[in-house]
Formats: structure tokens, sequence, C-alpha cells
């Protein structure tokens, strides 16, 4: 009986030993991130976290309106373990046309250096590209959006009537319209 009792005890010890497994890592926590547009030059996004895991690279996802996923930036490649700010800057000049007034959603994506954890992907921020050098005035359909700088609300709204009416005409013959 003694000896039945030892063996349930050790293989109740092996059975929970076997069922914690490894020690999981603590998910990696997020501050609040940041997005500042500024017009003709670019987009600055600050990410702050804490990690107890190194990891293999920092990525930036960039969502756009009408795409099917993010664009992906490697904002950093290896980072130690700890509290980290990192900082990405989209420059117009080397990256590419922004159109004015596009809105954009950026998360920030921490890839361990141990495969065998997941990424963690952190809080969305949403910035909106806008040409700051005028006073734009906006005013939206159902098929349309329009931003203007220039003219009366009734030259806005006349001219809204026209884009719409023109959008209506297109999507009969086919073709598909885009704000």
């Amino acid at each position: 009986m003694n000896r039945l009792l030892r063996a349930a005890a050790a293989a109740l010890l092996l059975a929970l030993g076997l069922l914690a497994g490894p020690a999981a890592a603590a998910s990696p926590t997020f501050e609040q991130p940041t997005a500042e547009a500024t017009f003709g030059t670019g987009i600055t996004f600050r990410q702050a976290f804490t990690s107890s895991e190194p990891l293999a690279r920092v990525e930036l996802l960039l969502d756009y309106p009408d795409t099917l996923g993010p664009f992906v930036v490697e904002a950093a490649g290896a980072t130690p373990a700890g509290r980290r700010e990192i900082v990405y800057r989209y420059l117009v000049a080397e990256e590419g046309h922004l159109v004015p007034n596009t809105p954009i959603t950026a998360r920030w994506r921490l890839v361990p250096a141990d495969r065998t954890v997941p990424p963690s992907v952190g809080p969305a921020e949403r910035v909106l590209y806008e040409d700051t050098r005028f006073t734009w005035q906006t005013v939206a359909g159902d098929l349309v959006r329009l931003h203007w700088y220039e003219g009366s609300d009734a030259f806005g709204r006349r001219a809204l009537e026209i884009a719409e009416t023109q959008a209506e005409i297109l999507s009969m013959l086919g073709w598909t319209a885009r704000a």
C-alpha cells in the first residue's frame, strides 16, 4: 500500500510538472503611440513599450484607405529586453508622395527573437496627413467627399452636386468611383 501511495504521488508530481510546462514569457506592454504629420515633410510615429524578451525586430504596420492589408516597415532590428521608445519617420521625399487628407492607421508589432513566442501588436493610432497651407472646407455626399479651400459653402454644395451626378453616370457605365 505504501509503495502504491508513493507511485501515485510520483505520478501526480510528474503530471503537474508536465502540465505546467515551460514558464511563458510575459507579454510586452505598450504605452499610447503617437503620430504627428507635417505637410510636405512626412509623419513621425513613436511607440514606447516594455518587453521582457529580446526582439528580432520592431515593425510599423501602416493601413491606408482601400488597401487589402497593412504596409509593413521594419522600424528597428534586434532590440534588447527592457523599456524602449522607437521612432520612425516617414519622409515624403524618401518614401514617396502622400495625397493630402489621407487618413493612416499605424500599429506597432514586436517580433520576439524566440520564434516560439508569437508577435505582439500594439494599439492603433490614427493620423491625418493634411495640407495645412490652407483652411479646408469639406462636404460629403453619398458617393463623393469634396475638399476645397477657396469659395463659399454654396460653391462647395454645387461642386458636390456635379461630382455626385458624374459619379452616378460613371457607375451606370461600369466605372468604379473612389473618393
